[in-house]
């Protein structure tokens, strides 16, 4: 493991030194100025960590049925499998694309043939898909409490990419059990959550994903 050497530096006449731990000077002041600068940069940088500048957003439910219905006419429906509603950040791309439909094919929601819970997804089992564009999942509260959703894609552009991503999980599985509403509709969906279970998937398309986890066999 590598070792660092301490460290001492000054600022504004206020000294720190690593191995004492402490900061070191005679006027009080100058320490507590010290303080609230090092607190200022750690709050800083774990709000750098923890946010995210962009991220297309999945929520998965495993439902026995679920389906959708505009002006009270029957669009789409699925028998057991997954539905999805998608949500799309004003600042995705195709790798966020990528990085959500590899999650949602590989997500391990039921048990295997010798009941072994989370093993399967819907590959393995053979089950259907429902994509539900829903630009409300990057909504938020103004101080009035009235949603705002600045944070969604526009549109025109949503469209676009909402369509690639639907074709993107068709041709991963199977186009013959991918379905989905109407893009920018009133939509009435009525689904079965099987459990319940729900899953909130954000992409991150620096993470690796590993080659094991997305095997059609999922056995452990």
């Amino acid at each position: 493991m590598r070792k660092f050497s301490h460290c001492r530096c000054r600022l504004g006449g206020v000294g720190f030194d690593s191995r004492k731990s402490v900061i070191a000077g005679t006027n009080g002041r100058h320490r507590h100025s010290v303080l609230r600068f090092l607190l200022g940069c750690f709050v800083l940088g774990v709000s750098t960590l923890t946010s995210v500048e962009g991220a297309m957003r999945l929520v998965l439910q495993r439902v026995k049925s679920a389906s959708v219905r505009v002006e009270g006419k029957t669009i789409s429906s699925i028998g057991p499998g997954i539905m999805a509603l998608v949500g799309l950040h004003e600042h995705d791309t195709e790798a966020d694309l990528d990085y959500c439909c590899r999650k949602l094919l590989a997500a391990k929601l039921w048990a295997n043939e010798n009941g072994a819970q989370w093993r399967h997804g819907v590959k393995q089992k053979n089950l259907e898909v429902l994509l539900v564009s829903q630009f409300t999942l990057y909504g938020t509260l103004s101080k009035k409490n009235q949603p705002d959703y600045k944070l969604s894609m526009k549109a025109v552009q949503a469209q676009e990419m909402y369509s690639h991503f639907l074709t993107m999980v068709g041709k991963s599985y199977d186009e013959t059990k991918v379905q989905d509403g109407i893009f920018g509709a009133m939509m009435d969906v009525e689904l079965i959550n099987d459990g319940p279970v729900t899953i909130v998937i954000d992409s991150d398309p620096q993470k690796q994903v590993d080659d094991e986890e997305e095997k059609a066999d999922g056995s452990s």
